[in-house]
């Protein structure tokens, strides 16, 4: 039954995702942080509007003219007429942006439907707890580097509150940085990931993302930020 009811839920969340319109401007202000994933919704909001995460990525300075939903136009209104207003704008990739964790989302989103089921614990999955350095907070965390060391962050005492396995993925989250050349990083499944510092990012930063998800039903998953500044 349960299986059942989380393939419905996952049809319904696709279909919605689906219908979205790219050509609609987005016109959220904050972004929910990829600073980890709260089961009560209190995820750290980032410390700029240009980091990105599940709501999306958008300029780091309020912009005017942004103009939003396409259907105030088509109703014969004009958003001119609250000029001149600023807001943050979309950032280049637009929709993109929210896309990149569509199957995380859908599947968060699935799994609080199954948690409305039961009152037992036991009988949900649920988020992945990240430990950095004794730290589970869902805070980034800033680190100064020189250019061509090797950084090692260590994620090896992260765990799963229903003792899921634990697949871990780290990634160059390539947007919100201003570093745009590769970075190379070395990591296995227990955590702990090697980056090498490129020798030509002086004066630059990059933003690793741990990505790390359990094999529950459905799958579920947390993340932790390391803005690295090259010195």
């Amino acid at each position: 039954m349960k299986k059942l009811l989380f393939l419905f839920i996952a049809l319904v969340c696709t279909f919605v995702v689906s219908a979205q319109s790219t050509s609609c401007k987005q016109r959220l202000i904050v972004a929910t942080d990829l600073g980890g994933a709260d089961p009560d919704d209190t995820q750290s909001v980032p410390d700029s509007v240009s980091y990105g995460g599940w709501g999306g990525r958008f300029s780091k300075e309020p912009v005017a003219g942004v103009r939003g939903m396409d259907f105030i136009e088509k109703s014969g209104k004009s958003e001119a007429q609250y000029d001149t207003y600023y807001m943050y704008a979309s950032a280049p990739e637009g929709v993109n942006a929210i896309n990149k964790w569509k199957e995380h989302i859908l599947n968060d989103f699935a799994a609080r439907m199954i948690w409305t089921t039961t009152s037992e614990y036991s009988e949900a999955n649920h988020h992945p707890i990240v430990v950095i350095n004794n730290d589970s907070t869902y805070n980034h965390i800033n680190i100064e580097v020189s250019a061509g060391e090797t950084l090692l962050l260590d994620a090896s005492s992260s765990f799963d509150p229903d003792n899921d396995d634990l697949h871990y993925e780290w990634m160059v989250y390539n947007e919100p940085g201003s570093y745009k050349r590769t970075v190379s990083l070395n990591y296995d499944n227990m955590g702990k990931c090697k980056v090498i510092i490129p020798d030509d990012a002086r004066g630059k930063n990059f933003h690793v993302i741990l990505v790390l998800t359990d094999d529950g039903v459905p799958s579920l998953t947390a993340y932790r930020r390391f803005v690295i500044d090259v010195k």
